[in-house]
């Protein structure tokens, strides 16, 4: 039975998304179930090809999907699958882009999983003002508690493809502080930054100091 999210109760299209759920937690591990658990997260088409080119292009266009929708006829909405994206990420999205409040903070890990979302579907706009939000809840509680380092980086990577630079250079100069030893591309702290696919330059490189060239006398 799929989990129904209804963010938008009149929609025309339903978003099925697939994760996977361990059949019994308590299982040893070479005899554990994997079960696919299906989530629905009814929207409005049109906001979303208002909101994504891609999304416009999909079901606006004459692909596969939008053809259907077209011609659908009946009171249920049309069903799109998106096996490879991540539940939790297209609720927060779908959330934003219908004006629906979310009522908690993205942890740090969840927030890079929705800039993935965020890159794919073209619709980094949308989230700018929440992101600089969310960011700025986070580094205000990391005031007092320091987190570990792969928080840092989670939303480094976040404020990068929402293209945030204030919250970027404030997450950076974190990062240089909290940083244990020397800061370079074989830091174990660091490692997720190194050839991130979000990343279209090498963060790591760029930010590691280069010994300066010896000129003879």
């Amino acid at each position: 039975m799929a989990n129904r999210h209804e963010i938008d109760v009149d929609g025309d299209l339903v978003l099925t998304l697939s994760r996977m759920r361990l059949a019994d937690a308590d299982a040893e591990v070479e005899d554990e179930d994997e079960t696919l658990q299906n989530d629905e997260l009814r929207v409005s088409s049109k906001v979303l090809q208002l909101n994504s080119p891609v999304f416009k292009a999909m079901l606006g266009g004459k692909f596969k999907e939008g053809t259907e929708l077209a011609e659908k006829t009946g009171p249920e909405p049309y069903d799109l699958e998106l096996p490879d994206d991540d539940v939790e990420a297209m609720s927060i999205l779908c959330q934003i882009l219908h004006n629906v409040y979310v009522p908690e903070i993205p942890k740090p890990m969840s927030l890079e999983k929705l800039a993935y979302i965020c890159d794919k579907y073209e619709c980094i706009n949308a989230l700018k003002y929440c992101g600089i939000v969310w960011i700025r809840d986070w580094l205000q509680q990391f005031d007092d508690e320091v987190p570990p380092m792969s928080d840092f980086c989670h939303l480094l990577v976040f404020a990068y493809v929402i293209d945030l630079p204030v919250e970027f250079s404030e997450i950076s100069w974190r990062i240089f502080l909290y940083h244990e030893g020397p800061f370079s591309t074989a830091s174990e702290q660091v490692k997720m930054l190194v050839d991130h696919p979000l990343l279209h330059t090498d963060i790591i490189s760029r930010y590691t100091p280069h010994p300066r060239p010896e000129y003879d006398d």
